[in-house]
């Protein structure tokens, strides 16, 4: 019986790994694993969630911008004279910060006093006209006035600084009936005065109907132009504390991510996670296409061809990071894969090369053995004759065979008469190829005969 051959360092590995896959066969052990992650998983997911969803909840409670239910939403109003007015509702709606636009709806036009077709009367009496930044719109006499439309253009953009941005506009306002202004005009051409206000007085109210937006506005027309007729107003618009804080409670969820991404890959990196290379890439390669959407799902952002504030503090830095991430990995496992085609190749080389030194010591044993007498096959061969015996640790070296050709021989008879010489010789060449395991390969040359001579040559 051949002795057992340990290898100690080889043997424990392998026993740690037989006691491990011997856990992960354990299916009490493997459901209590599963449960334990899982779990982890919950708790990581539900503290996401809860920091999401809190901080709208706090600032909905204690930030006394918000509007309140029963407090007036009036961002501006214009009290109405005594008698002899025209009223109507103003509002800002479908602001759009991109294009800098934002409409602003005239509803509820009504007469009073003299401007009615009667008392009471929700139709002018005369024809009117309405001024609104430059837009003319005509009010036709003794019909329903239907609800205007204007666009206004936003005179500052603060969009770079996302999601602290604020914006402005400014827009006049005045009416005056058809034959004052063609009176008006005739007395302007003239260089002359009106014996009497061309001015409808208006009375107004403005109010926001953009639940995105946070609204500010201020009459800034002076008292005498008001009391004229003639206002203008300007709004400042913000984005409210809650989008706010959805903004950056998204972009610390990417910035986190990202991190732990981030750390993750230099755990499998400095830890050799060889076999969950390929399922980290797949996690890498889907945060860098989910990392644009992530950042798109921040409620009015611009493209990212504008840029922000935090593109430049957590979105690039993100893309970034990700990118080295996932080009770490992908060369780690193209490097693993080689390795291991290499090792391959060189365990099957090193076989070849211990079948060619068992197969062409044989012969020469047998031919020594056929001069001096029967011996002992394998290793004992090698021992009876003053040789180490052939294991894997002869590859590395020269194996000490019998002396070069003409050195060596033995006769060796023959069935037709006569001695047939034959000298075997030959060594193993070594070369050392680098990688986590030092491997010996080689190629040996093939026992061949070198000579033969007859009897009585």
């Amino acid at each position: 019986m051949a002795p057992e051959v340990r290898f100690p360092g080889i043997d424990e590995h392998a026993g740690q790994a037989t006691a491990a896959s011997t856990m992960d066969r354990d299916p009490t052990n493997a459901t209590t694993t599963t449960a334990a992650r899982w779990a982890s998983q919950a708790m990581v997911f539900l503290t996401v969630v809860a920091f999401v969803c809190l901080g709208p909840i706090l600032i909905f409670l204690f930030d006394p911008a918000l509007p309140r239910p029963g407090a007036p939403d009036d961002l501006a109003r214009v009290d109405p004279p005594a008698d002899n007015y025209l009223a109507m509702t103003l509002a800002v709606t479908k602001s759009d910060l991109i294009r800098d636009v934002s409409v602003l709806t005239v509803s509820r036009i009504h007469p009073v006093g003299n401007y009615a077709a009667a008392p009471g009367s929700p139709v002018l009496r005369d024809d009117m006209e309405l001024f609104i930044n430059g837009n003319r719109f005509n009010l036709s006499a003794n019909t329903l006035i239907r609800d205007l439309q204007v666009n206004l253009v936003h005179e500052s953009n603060g969009l770079e600084m996302y999601p602290f941005d604020t914006h402005s506009l400014r827009f006049g306002l005045y009416a005056m009936a058809e034959h004052d202004r063609e009176s008006l005009v005739m007395a302007m051409t003239a260089n002359t005065t009106l014996s009497h206000n061309p001015f409808v007085p208006l009375a107004w109210s403005l109010t926001s109907k953009d639940p995105n937006m946070r609204m500010a506005a201020q009459l800034t027309s002076s008292p005498a132009l008001t009391a004229l007729g003639i206002h203008e107003v300007q709004i400042t618009l913000s984005r409210w504390a809650s989008t706010r804080a959805v903004s950056m409670a998204i972009l610390t969820v990417m910035g986190l991510g990202t991190l732990v991404a981030f750390t993750t890959t230099l755990w499998y990196l400095l830890a050799r996670r060889a076999n969950q290379l390929p399922k980290a890439i797949a996690y890498h390669a889907a945060l860098l296409f989910l990392l644009p959407v992530i950042r798109t799902s921040q409620p009015g952002i611009p493209r990212a061809s504008t840029g922000t504030l935090v593109d430049p503090l957590v979105y690039y830095p993100s893309i970034l990071l990700s990118a080295i991430s996932f080009s770490s990995l992908v060369v780690a496992h193209l490097a693993q894969r080689y390795v291991e085609a290499k090792r391959r190749r060189n365990a099957a080389v090193r076989q070849l090369i211990e079948d060619q030194l068992r197969h062409r010591n044989a012969r020469v044993f047998a031919i020594m053995d056929a001069a001096s007498g029967p011996g002992r096959g394998g290793n004992d061969q090698f021992t009876r004759h003053g040789l180490p015996p052939l294991e894997g640790d002869t590859l590395g070296r020269n194996v000490p065979l019998p002396p070069p050709v003409g050195d060596t021989y033995a006769a060796v008879p023959r069935p037709g008469g006569g001695e047939a010489w034959e000298g075997y010789g030959g060594v193993v060449e070594e070369e050392y190829t680098e990688g986590p395991d030092p491997v010996w390969r080689g190629t040996a040359a093939s026992p061949r005969p070198v000579g033969r001579m007859e009897s009585g040559q």
